[in-house]
């Protein structure tokens, strides 16, 4: 397993040989399993998380199907 790429949960019609990957859309910061992301809040009182994910393949051979998959956050305010 890979910790920057999160499974593609298993079904009859899920996809094969792919998982996904979860970015930051500024500097393509990676957001896998166990990672950290520092955002600052702005004087609006906003933190933004420009977050992209995407079908990714390590190996190849991916066929058509169905993609899903679960991300857990946890938020900390200081």
């Amino acid at each position: 397993t890979n910790p920057n790429l999160y499974a593609n949960v298993s079904s009859p019609d899920s996809s094969r040989n792919v998982a996904i990957e979860l970015q930051r859309i500024t500097g393509s910061v990676n957001a896998g399993s166990g990672k950290s992301i520092a955002v600052d809040v702005d004087n609006n009182r906003q933190a933004i998380f420009d977050m992209r994910a995407r079908i990714f393949s390590v190996a190849g051979g991916a066929t058509a199907g169905h993609i899903s998959a679960m991300v857990v956050m946890n938020f900390t305010y200081n």
